[in-house]
């Protein structure tokens, strides 16, 4: 029984590794952000802290989550782009913990790995999101579309889907098609 629960399992996760080829990170780290355990929000680097609190209480309200409010955290050169955007990539590859964390930064955040300047960024299956370019009018939507990748939720084809890829105003409702309610 064991045998069998464990082969489950890895099936589980190979399966899901293997088909994410939208350009979300996946990651074998299999703690979610929604399991309950506090999450933390950081500034990075260049941040308000009327953002934080703004990040804090949508996490609240949407999620019914405990959420504290932790130190910033400095962008090291070593993340710097050539345009001085923030390499993502890197970052959340060495800033992964068992910690649920959100990060919010005021600037540019780049990932080389999907060739894209980025409004949001999460792990898939993950416990970890950052915002960028905070702007109150889409932080709900934001916010909304990391968690359900950090649950394991890909990009939808439908632009009236919170899920869709791109972040505009005509398609800033916060609800999911009928498709991506089934996950």
């Amino acid at each position: 029984m064991i045998k069998l629960i464990g082969v489950i399992f890895i099936g589980y996760v190979v399966l899901n590794f293997i088909k994410d080829n939208d350009g979300i990170k996946t990651t074998l780290n299999l703690k979610e952000m929604t399991d309950g355990d506090t999450i933390h929000i950081h500034g990075l680097g260049k941040h308000s802290v009327n953002s934080l609190v703004m990040v804090k209480n949508i996490i609240e309200e949407y999620h019914h989550l405990p959420v504290v409010i932790d130190e910033p955290v400095e962008v090291l050169d070593e993340y710097r782009m050539d345009d001085n955007s923030i390499n993502m990539d890197d970052f959340m590859s060495d800033y992964d913990s068992d910690e649920n964390s959100v990060y919010i930064s005021n600037e540019i955040g780049y990932s080389e790995e999907n060739d894209n300047f980025l409004e949001g960024y999460a792990e898939k299956f993950g416990n970890i999101v950052t915002v960028f370019n905070f702007k109150p009018k889409t932080i709900k939507h934001i916010i909304i579309h990391e968690f359900a990748h950090n649950e394991g939720l890909s990009h939808c084809d439908n632009p009236k889907c919170i899920m869709y890829h791109k972040v505009s105003d005509n398609n800033l409702n916060d609800e999911f098609c009928e498709n991506c309610r089934k996950y």
